[in-house]
């Protein structure tokens, strides 16, 4: 299924044409994170004089800030994958109820 629709058609709703204000909080929140443990991993790392402590801060670093990064990148109908996943999980978790419109062939009568 294919929608068409402008290039910045979202744009103006968003902050900085592609951030809402739930992006944002996130992105600074665990971008903050990924930089304290970065900075602290490695001045400990300094400190016990341990490459290991600082291999472990980069990559836990690093995943922290790209894993948000990635969840908050633009996709094409969707606002951004994090939206995406969240509207799956909606549609996963909501009851479905479907109304039944043929012949019932045990009473024989139209419903």
């Amino acid at each position: 299924m294919e929608f068409y629709s402008p290039k910045n058609f979202k744009a103006g709703k968003y902050k900085f044409g592609k951030y809402n204000d739930c992006d944002l909080a996130l992105l600074i929140i665990f971008n903050l994170i990924g930089a304290i443990t970065i900075i602290g991993l490695g001045v400990m790392g300094l400190i016990y004089r341990s490459v290991w402590l600082i291999v472990l801060g980069l990559v836990l670093g690093g995943i922290c800030i790209g894993s948000i990064i990635l969840l908050t990148f633009p996709m094409r109908i969707y606002h951004n994958i994090l939206g995406r996943i969240l509207v799956f999980f909606r549609f996963t978790k909501k009851q479905k109820k479907y109304a039944w419109k043929g012949y019932d062939y045990g009473n024989y009568e139209d419903i």
